[in-house]
């Protein structure tokens, strides 16, 4: 968000589909979250087996690629100035807004640039419009994955 930057350790599950390039993220947790203007930071995503964010991938030559997420959303709660504020954003589709590439190997790994997210209503007094989601995360299962 713009008054303030929330920056967390998070992990990442999903599944893909068979040999397919399109899957689902089941989880997006947030740990260690600290701001650069606000304390006792919290964050937490939409993304659950019950209501998972649908991803498809398209290779861009030599086993990457890039991603496209859907049904993404999340929230941060910091305490700034004294008062305690919950952000909520959510986006239909990622893809379009910032990026998520794949870089395949033995060790791949996901990366999401400045993915910009739309404030959505529950947002307390002082949230701004967007927020942008920048992370990356390392794939550990599958141990080899390639975009084809």
């Amino acid at each position: 968000s713009s008054f303030v930057t929330v920056s967390c350790k998070s992990t990442i599950r999903g599944t893909v589909e068979g040999t397919e390039t399109t899957g689902e993220i089941t989880a997006l947790t947030f740990t260690e979250c600290v701001s650069n203007q606000a304390s006792n930071c919290s964050a937490t995503s939409t993304a659950s087996e019950e209501s998972p964010w649908h991803s498809e991938a398209a290779a861009t030559g030599s086993g990457n690629g890039t991603m496209e997420v859907s049904n993404v959303g999340g929230q941060f709660t910091c305490t700034v100035f004294g008062i305690k504020t919950t952000c909520v954003y959510a986006d239909g589709t990622v893809g379009d807004a910032g990026e998520i590439v794949v870089t395949g190997g033995t060790t791949a790994t996901v990366k999401a640039t400045n993915v910009t997210l739309t404030r959505q209503a529950g947002s307390g007094f002082g949230c701004s419009s967007t927020g942008t989601w920048s992370g990356t995360y390392q794939v550990t299962t599958p141990h080899d994955l390639y975009i084809t």
